[in-house]
């Protein structure tokens, strides 16, 4: 196996040559496997995300803080004996000789090369546990994930990987339900101050208030309680079904994934309607795109437009059956055959009150609104527009700060810049972006809306806020009326760069080949 195995008291560092070390290397950290569950086929799933050769370093002892809590709230209890230990597993790029380990003025060099961690409880089924891995470093399909930073001490160095919570499911303590709302509250918990991350004893013990029977062993969650919990712990979430939007439903579901929003996804065979049989979580789409004959096409004038919502059917799952990151067609999002999503759950900030759905026709009667100018501005966009190369419009969710500082940045001149830094926005907005297809591939825009979240879907105009298309910006400040953005936008700005960066900050790119990321 490799080249060397070397333990010291608790610690085994290894190196993985290829994959086909992997059997040894299990062999030889003692990982039990079920004949029941088999582990060891999950744990080949995980360890062929890796580009190799790997070094990894396994703490047999280590206390998870996750499985110690679930282990006192249940294991314990149990005739036959558990180990309250887990193993943890952290994960190198590269051959990394012992000797680094042990130099602390190679931190550098090893967070470089770090890829993430992977508990392994001591558990015949759902042995893999709290997983945290960097979808950048992975040998994963090309994708746009959200993640966030997590910090670990890994024999004695400070590293940190940006990564999106996965585990497996013990189907006792946790079911996959259990599992979809853990791991969305422990990725908001770690991301934003408004929120906190919880234990699986504290998810418990919020569903015993709730639940008529015993909780313990889990037989699983319906999307009402999953939503209630979400709402227990500081989000104010909102359900969507497909058996109500029909036709609006994948495209209200896309919104939310191109806003970095983690969806909790229940999933189902066709043949059995609504009732959910499985829950996983959406972290981004895919990067293949529809082939544009293929896609619904809308009239703004004489010119067609298309939603991007519409070019997109791969998504990226934190599924409990599979691997991290896995990319799957929306229409079949697990394993499990003639599967379709049935409902999801969203997970918004309690004043986010406009929905998808309502900023997305409000955006849409925006800009095909004469008035308003972009159709009069369209024969300035300097592509030709046709079948091959459309009009396109992106819609997404994000927060103020994070807009105004990107815009600042990269609106391509000190006009713009100076407009978009002192420009008065709420804590969230949503943004509907126009361009044509081949901008768009190249990450550029002429023209974007932008749309007061904070606003009610009675509000109708009254939440517009802004307005820009090629170098004519209108905007109101919150005591003005819809008047005063009509007037500013009759008048050109002098010296406006465009088309200019379409906003980058809700998922970042992931996989493929090193030179895509």
């Amino acid at each position: 196996m490799g080249n060397s195995v070397i333990e010291t008291n608790n610690t085994i560092i290894l190196t993985l040559e290829c994959e086909d070390d992997i059997q040894d290397y299990l062999r030889e950290i003692e990982v039990v496997f079920s004949p029941k569950e088999s582990n060891a086929t999950r744990f080949h799933s995980l360890f062929s995300m890796f580009r190799y050769p790997v070094t990894v370093v396994c703490e047999k002892d280590y206390v998870d803080k996750t499985y110690r809590d679930t282990y006192y709230t249940y294991f314990a209890s149990k005739h036959r004996r558990f180990d309250k230990n887990c193993k943890r597993l952290s994960f190198f790029e590269g051959i990394i000789s012992e000797a680094t380990f042990y130099k602390y003025d190679e931190e550098d060099k090893l967070q470089r090369a770090f890829i993430g961690v992977c508990i392994v409880r001591p558990l015949k089924i759902g042995a893999i546990g709290r997983t945290l891995l960097d979808p950048k470093r992975l040998a994963v399909a090309e994708s746009y994930v959200r993640t966030t930073r997590y910090d670990f001490i890994i024999l004695g160095h400070d590293l940190c990987v940006n990564a999106f919570p996965f585990s497996s499911q013990d189907s006792e303590t946790m079911t996959c339900a259990e599992t979809t709302v853990y791991n969305i509250i422990d990725y908001f918990g770690t991301r934003y101050p408004e929120y906190r991350t919880v234990l699986p004893s504290q998810l418990i013990n919020e569903l015993e208030k709730i639940s008529q029977e015993r909780i313990l062993p889990s037989r699983g969650l319906d999307y009402y309680k999953i939503s209630g919990l979400l709402k227990t712990f500081g989000f104010s979430p909102r359900v969507y079904a497909e058996s109500v939007l029909t036709t609006d439903f994948k495209r209200t579901f896309h919104y939310y994934v191109e806003s970095g929003i983690p969806l909790a996804v229940g999933v189902s065979a066709k043949c059995d309607g609504s009732d959910v049989k499985h829950s996983v979580v959406c972290i981004g789409h895919g990067k293949y795109r529809i082939e544009l004959s293929n896609v619904q096409k809308h009239k703004i004038g004489e010119y067609e437009y298309i939603d991007t919502a519409d070019l997109y059917d791969e998504y990226v799952m934190m599924d409990d059956n599979q691997i991290p990151y896995t990319v799957e067609k929306f229409d079949n999002l697990t394993i499990y055959d003639d599967a379709q999503v049935v409902l999801f759950a969203v997970p918004l900030y309690k004043r986010a009150f406009l929905e998808a759905r309502d900023a997305s026709d409000l955006f849409r009667e925006i800009f095909e609104h004469e008035r308003l100018g972009f159709l009069e501005i369209i024969p300035r966009v300097e592509e030709v527009i046709n079948d091959d190369n459309p009009l396109v419009t992106r819609i997404f969710l994000t927060s103020s700060r994070k807009y105004r500082r990107y815009r600042a940045k990269h609106a391509g001149d000190a006009v713009a810049s100076q407009f978009y830094s002192t420009l008065q926005l709420p804590k969230f907005i949503w943004v509907g972006e126009i361009s044509t297809y081949n901008s768009y591939t190249d990450n550029m825009i002429y023209g974007e809306i932008v749309i007061d979240a904070t606003a009610s879907r009675i509000s109708h105009k009254e939440s517009l806020i802004m307005v820009r298309y090629l170098d004519y910006i209108g905007y109101r400040l919150p005591d003005e009326s819809e008047s005063e953005l009509n007037s500013r936008l009759r008048h050109k700005v002098a010296n406006m760069v465009y088309p200019y960066k379409m906003y980058h900050n809700n998922l970042v790119a992931c996989g493929g080949n090193d030179d895509t990321v």
